[in-house]
C-alpha cells in the first residue's frame, strides 16, 4: 500500500502554488499586496547598483610649494639681475650719450634699454617657468609687483623724513638704509649725488611694471586665468595712488630746489686757505719788514672771517716775534730731548679762522681776543649784550660788495634800485634790465654771515627779500639735505653777490664778472674814493672784557701806515682814519663814517700793492 506525498515532495510550480481561490473581502487584500510586491521588483530593477555606478577620477589638490619656482625667480630677477641691467645702462650706457647730449637727455635715454630688457627678462622666465603653474588668485600671482613697489615706498618716505627733520644719521637707520637700497646702491648713489634721486623710482617702474603685463598674457595663452581680478584691480588703483603720493610731494616740494649738480662751477665765499697758513713752509704771505712793533709774549688770539685770513695771518707773522713755523709735535714721553729742551710755541697755537658766525661766538665767549670780520648781525651784537658786553670796532680796511654774473651775460650794469627789486621779487627776467628773456635765479648766502649781513644791512636797508633759492645736498646714505644754496652758481641766469676780494683777489675767476653799480666798477680806487655805493668795512673786533695788553698795539699797528700797507698788499683797499675806533652801541653809523682817502698812507703803500686781477 503506497503512502501518501508529503508536502516537501508535492511539485511548487507556479501552478501549482497558486493560492486557491478565496471568495470575498480575503481576495482584495491578496490582489493588493502582489501589485505592491510587484511595484517594489520593478523600482529596484531600474536602480543599478553601487558595484555598477561609473567612477570619477579624483580632484588633483594643488600644493601651495608648487609656486616655489615662481616666487624665487622673482626674487633672483628683482634682486639681483634687474639692478645688474639697470645699473649697465645707467653707468655704460648713459655716459656714452652724455658725451654727446645733455646730462638729463642721457640719463632718460639710457632708461629705454633698460625697459626693453626688463620686458624682455619676464617674458623669458615665463616661458622657462611654462611647466609650472601660476597661482590661482590675482592678488597672489601679482603681490610681488605690490610688495616691492611698497618696500621702496617706505624707502623713500624714510629719506623724506630725514631731509625733513634732518636727522642725524644712527648705526641702525643707516644700516636699514643700506640694505634696502643695496641692489641698486650705485644708482642710488650716484643719483644722490646729482640731486635727482627721483630717478631711482622711475627706474623701479622701468624693471617692475613690465612683469604684470607679461604675467597677464602667460596666464591668458596658458589659459590659466587669474581669479579675482576684479579686486586686484581695485587694489591696483590703490596701489598706484599709494605709490604717487610721495613721488609727486616731492616733486612739488622740489620744484624750485636745486640739484646738488656739480658739473655748474660754483663761486664761494672760501678760499684756499692753506696757502695763507703760517704752518705752511711754503705759504704766499708776504709779511712786512722791519716792522716798528714786536710781540713776544702774550700773544693775542686772533680768529676771523675767511675774507680777513690773508690780513692778521700776515700781521701775526709780521710782528709776533719767538714763534716756530710748521706744527706742534705729538710729544714723545720716551724721548730724552722732550724732558731737556723746551717745547716751541707755534704761530697756529694763537691764529685760527672759524668763519664770522664761529668766530663772533669765540670772542663773546672768550676763547679769542680779537675778530677780524665785517660788522656784526642783529643776532651777534644780541648775544654780546646778553653776555654783558660791548663790541669795539676798528676798521682796518675795505672792499667792494659786489654783484657777480656769468661772464657771458650780456648784461654789465646795474643800478642799486634794480639790485634792490630783483632780491624783492620785483624785477624776474633778465629781459626787464636789458638781458636775455631768462628768469633770474638770484643766490643769498646763508643768516649770520659775513655777506649776508652786509647785504641786508647795507644793499636792501630794511626792505624784505624774497626766499633764497634752495639746493639738495647729499652727505651720504641717510644725510640728505635741503638748505639755502650759499653758493652762487654760475648758471647762464645766475646773480649772487658776494666781496670783490673772492672774485678778483687771490683767487680770480675768468668765468665770471663784477657788474658796475650806477655805472661805476669796483675797482680800489673807486672803493678809497667811496664813489663804489657798496663798500664792506672789515673791523678787528674786541669786546669790552679784553684784557691782553698787546692787542690794542696789534689793531694801532694794523690801522697805521705800515699795518695798511700790508692790507693792500694782501688785495684790499686800505682804510683812512681807520685808527678810530667804533663801539657797538654806533656801529649802524660806523661804515659810511668816513670815506676820504688817507693819501699819506696810499703813498707809503702804492709801491707794495699788486696790480689789480683782470676779470
Amino acid at each position: 500500500m503506497e503512502k501518501p506525498e508529503t508536502q516537501s515532495e508535492l511539485d511548487l510550480s507556479p501552478e501549482s502554488s497558486a493560492p486557491a481561490e478565496l471568495d470575498g473581502p480575503q481576495a482584495a487584500d491578496a490582489t493588493a499586496a502582489a501589485t505592491a510586491d510587484a511595484a517594489v521588483e520593478a523600482t529596484a530593477a531600474a536602480e543599478p547598483s553601487v558595484a555598477d555606478a561609473p567612477t570619477e577620477p579624483p580632484v588633483p589638490t594643488v600644493k601651495r610649494q608648487r609656486y616655489f619656482s615662481y616666487y624665487i625667480g622673482w626674487a633672483i630677477i628683482s634682486l639681483a639681475l634687474l639692478p645688474a641691467v639697470s645699473t649697465f645702462c645707467i653707468y655704460i650706457i648713459g655716459d656714452a650719450l652724455y658725451s654727446v647730449l645733455p646730462s638729463d637727455v642721457s640719463v632718460y635715454l639710457a632708461m629705454v634699454p633698460i625697459l626693453l630688457l626688463s620686458i624682455a627678462i619676464w617674458l623669458l622666465f615665463l616661458l622657462v617657468i611654462r611647466k609650472k603653474p601660476l597661482p590661482p588668485t590675482a592678488f597672489a600671482r601679482y603681490a610681488p609687483v605690490l610688495i616691492w613697489l611698497s618696500f621702496n615706498i617706505l624707502v623713500f618716505n624714510l629719506i623724506e623724513v630725514d631731509i625733513a627733520i634732518q636727522l642725524q644719521p644712527i648705526q641702525l637707520y643707516s644700516g636699514f638704509l643700506f640694505v634696502a637700497v643695496a641692489p641698486h646702491f650705485l644708482l642710488v648713489f650716484g643719483f644722490s649725488m646729482g640731486g635727482r634721486i627721483w630717478l631711482y623710482f622711475i627706474v623701479l617702474l622701468c624693471e617692475i611694471l613690465p612683469a604684470v603685463p607679461a604675467i597677464w598674457l602667460a596666464g591668458r595663452i596658458r589659459k590659466q586665468p587669474a581669479r579675482y581680478q576684479h579686486r586686484m584691480l581695485v587694489i591696483s588703483v590703490l596701489t598706484a595712488i599709494i605709490i604717487a603720493s610721495p613721488v609727486v610731494t616731492y616733486l612739488i616740494d622740489h620744484i624750485d630746489v636745486l640739484p646738488d649738480d656739480r658739473e655748474v662751477e660754483r663761486v664761494g665765499n672760501d678760499l684756499d686757505l692753506w696757502v695763507y697758513e703760517p704752518s705752511n713752509l711754503d705759504n704766499i704771505l708776504e709779511p712786512t719788514t722791519n716792522p716798528s712793533l714786536r710781540i713776544t709774549s702774550d700773544y693775542p688770539r686772533l680768529d676771523g672771517a675767511t675774507a680777513a685770513y690773508p690780513i692778521y695771518a700776515t700781521a701775526a707773522v709780521s710782528v709776533y716775534d719767538g714763534l716756530a713755523f710748521g706744527f706742534s709735535p705729538v710729544p714723545d714721553p720716551y724721548s730724552e730731548n722732550s724732558k731737556t729742551e723746551p717745547e716751541p710755541d707755534y704761530y697756529g697755537n694763537y691764529i685760527n679762522c672759524s668763519t664770522t658766525p664761529y668766530a663772533y661766538d669765540a670772542l663773546i665767549a672768550g676763547d679769542c681776543d680779537v675778530t677780524f670780520a665785517y660788522e656784526p648781525s642783529a643776532e651777534q651784537l644780541q648775544a654780546a649784550a646778553d653776555a654783558s658786553l660791548e663790541l669795539e670796532m676798528t676798521p682796518i680796511a675795505q672792499d667792494a660788495f659786489v654783484f657777480i654774473v656769468n661772464v657771458d651775460n650780456p648784461v654789465d650794469s646795474l643800478t642799486v634800485e634794480q639790485v634792490r627789486e630783483i632780491y624783492e621779487g620785483k624785477i624776474t627776467n633778465w629781459k626787464q634790465v636789458g638781458g636775455n628773456n631768462e628768469k633770474i635765479l638770484a643766490f643769498q648766502r646763508e643768516v649770520g654771515s659775513g655777506s649776508q649781513t652786509i647785504m641786508l644791512s647795507e644793499v636792501m636797508q630794511g626792505r624784505e627779500m624774497v626766499s633764497p633759492p634752495k639746493e639738495e645736498t647729499y652727505f651720504g646714505m641717510s644725510a640728505l639735505v635741503v638748505a639755502v644754496a650759499a653758493d652762487y652758481r654760475n648758471y647762464a641766469a645766475a646773480l649772487g653777490y658776494s666781496f670783490r676780494f673772492y672774485v678778483s683777489g687771490m683767487q680770480a675767476n675768468p668765468n665770471v664778472k663784477m657788474l658796475a653799480i650806477d655805472g661805476v666798477e669796483p675797482t680800489v680806487a673807486n672803493i678809497e674814493s667811496g664813489r663804489y655805493p657798496f663798500i664792506a668795512t672789515l673791523y678787528a673786533v674786541t669786546t669790552s672784557a679784553q684784557s691782553n695788553p698787546h692787542t690794542d698795539e696789534l689793531i694801532q699797528w694794523l690801522a697805521g701806515s705800515e699795518g695798511q700797507a700790508l692790507v693792500r698788499r694782501v688785495g684790499y683797499a686800505g682804510y683812512a682814519g681807520s685808527a678810530n675806533s667804533v663801539s657797538s652801541s654806533n656801529s649802524s653809523n660806523s661804515t659810511n663814517s668816513t670815506n676820504s682817502t688817507d693819501s699819506a698812507n696810499s703813498a707809503d703803500s702804492a709801491s707794495a700793492r699788486k696790480p689789480e686781477p683782470a676779470l
